[in-house]
């Protein structure tokens, strides 16, 4: 979680006579973030009423073909088997998740009980993760992870996003509508108890028949303070020919694997984003354009998904047979400051923050080498540029070893800072929660 940079990246803190903020430093650019969400049908089961789900080596083969093919940097699944050690999860990351190496699995809560859980596998080069909670549902739980963008914080201000993961009940009876509505009015609840939060999507199977449904109605809710909006803007309807492009379920016409069947027609899997996303005010945005239901070309109605002309026919094939979803994906963008190149000790020395992140003490690792000079300066700031902490570091061993009381830090993140008396720099980045 910590990384190390230059004061080419950090050039939001200048020392003149003490510190100055300035951000007429900088430029502005953004990271674009790739996210799917997935329900992989019953992965890691081994019987279904009636049928016999695909085998994992099958699913992971799919899957690898699917995820290679759109990259995603935030990866939401929905229908994973439980497992306490989340071997499956692993089992994920190790044999399908291989078009990048650092993506990385979260954590996952069930304490409804259920067969089947959720799991959100992330971007370790992008995002940062620092917690996972969750609402305990009426028939599954829906998980809640706290990431930090890891390259938006070299301006001093770290970007926050809260990923939500869910899976309503199915079924079409007023009471299955009736449970999803509970479990959505149970999110907006928690939103409401947690003003903190920001930047935020909401994303799964959520198995919804119509934008009438009171789950629906309660994510989307106008007076709500932290509604969610559906970056899709069909925001009405969904049954019939005329909302194929929406559809998620199912690819195939055939009950295969434990398929539901039935061919293309319904709009089950979702991703929905805050007000803050939408409208762009904290530091994430919506791409516009970029929701899509993932290699439907809007063509396939009650009949199996005709993706040849969106997708490669492998890729094609993969998604008609590793589930009877397909997936929902969309990019955000991030913005990103950049700064101005000024001379660095790194020739000279290292920092080594010790844990990952720091909570009421902060261990730091200072490695000096042949270059070292006698005497430092070291500060510790925080995103405002108020100074935490200073010390004099008179060198005399080659390794020197500092701990800070930080049990009166805000939760967030924090700047370490070495200086010499030429106005070189070295810096790292650190996080409290």
């Amino acid at each position: 979680m910590f990384q190390k940079y230059t004061v080419y990246q950090f050039s939001a803190l200048i020392l003149i006579s003490g510190l100055l903020f300035s951000s007429s430093l900088f430029g502005q650019t953004t990271e674009n973030i790739k996210v799917m969400t997935y329900n992989l049908l019953q992965y890691g089961v081994t019987s279904g009423p009636g049928c016999t789900p695909a085998t994992v080596a099958s699913k992971n083969t799919w899957l690898q073909l699917i995820t290679s093919y759109y990259q995603p940097d935030l990866f939401a699944v929905n229908e994973l088997r439980w497992n306490t050690n989340h071997a499956y999860a692993l089992n994920i990351k190790s044999n399908a998740l291989t078009y990048n190496p650092a993506m990385q699995i979260t954590d996952a809560s069930n304490n409804a009980g259920s067969e089947i859980a959720n799991m959100l596998f992330y971007n370790s080069a992008k995002f940062g993760y620092l917690n996972h909670t969750a609402i305990t549902g009426n028939v599954r739980d829906i998980d809640i992870y706290k990431l930090y963008h890891k390259n938006s914080t070299s301006s001093g201000d770290s970007t926050l996003l809260w990923v939500m993961v869910a899976h309503l009940k199915a079924g079409n009876t007023a009471a299955d509508a009736a449970d999803r509505g509970d479990a959505a009015a149970d999110v907006m609840s928690w939103l409401s108890t947690h003003t903190e939060v920001t930047n935020c999507i909401i994303m799964g199977d959520f198995n919804l028949y119509s934008s009438n449904e009171a789950a629906y109605v309660a994510l989307t809710n106008p007076s709500h303070p932290k509604r969610f909006y559906d970056p899709s803007g069909v925001t009405t309807g969904w049954s019939g020919a005329s909302f194929a492009a929406v559809h998620t379920q199912c690819p195939t016409t055939s009950q295969t694997f434990c398929a539901s069947g039935g061919g293309m027609d319904d709009r089950f899997d979702f991703i929905l984003a805050g007000h803050s996303i939408m409208n762009h005010t904290q530091k994430i945005a919506f791409k516009t354009g970029s929701y899509k239901a993932f290699g439907n070309d809007g063509t396939s109605y009650n009949t199996d998904l005709n993706c040849t002309n969106a997708l490669p026919s492998t890729v094609c094939s993969a998604v008609k047979q590793i589930s009877d979803h397909i997936p929902v994906v969309m990019e955000l963008q991030i913005d990103v400051t950049t700064g101005i190149h000024q001379a660095s000790l790194e020739k000279e020395l290292t920092i080594t923050p010790q844990g990952n992140p720091f909570r009421e003490t902060l261990s730091l690792g200072l490695h000096f080498n042949e270059n070292a000079q006698s005497q430092y300066f070291l500060q510790i700031l925080n995103p405002l540029g108020e100074i935490m902490e200073t010390r004099s570091l008179v060198v005399k061993e080659p390794f020197l070893s500092l701990e800070m009381d930080t049990q009166n830090w805000a939760e967030g993140l924090y700047f370490i800072q070495i200086s010499d008396a030429k106005g070189r720099s070295i810096a790292e980045k650190c996080m409290k929660w």
